[in-house]
């Protein structure tokens, strides 16, 4: 399992690699392709992820957000700002959800010791 961890690692730095190439500077104008680009990183890393249904909401608000920069309604560094935001509202979420079975066996007593 942890060869094919760092095999789909490997092959998720390589494409962000090549993202960079293909878009070394973020333009208005290359924001939806370099979020599409961006976004098939994501698919790459995907199996390492517990929860993909934030993966999914992550890659849809990266386009839209990317959609609206790419129209001039927003500047590259507000949608710049938003998809952080996204992302830190996904990372939350995941580690919320990856302890909530822990809370759960905390709270019926069933990760104690009988001494």
């Amino acid at each position: 399992m942890e060869a094919r961890a760092a095999a789909i690692k490997e092959q998720a730095r390589a494409a962000f690699q090549e993202c960079k190439a293909k878009f070394p500077e973020v333009v208005a104008a290359t924001t939806v392709a370099n979020a599409q680009c961006l976004n098939g990183v994501v698919v790459i890393a995907r199996p390492l992820w517990g929860n993909p249904d934030l993966l999914d909401t992550f890659m849809a608000t990266r386009i839209a957000v990317a959609e609206r920069v790419q129209k001039g309604r927003v500047t590259v560094a507000q949608g710049n700002e938003e998809v952080a935001n996204k992302w830190t509202q996904v990372v939350a979420e995941n580690q919320r959800r990856s302890l909530a079975p822990q809370r759960v066996s905390l709270r019926d007593g069933s990760n104690t010791r009988s001494t």
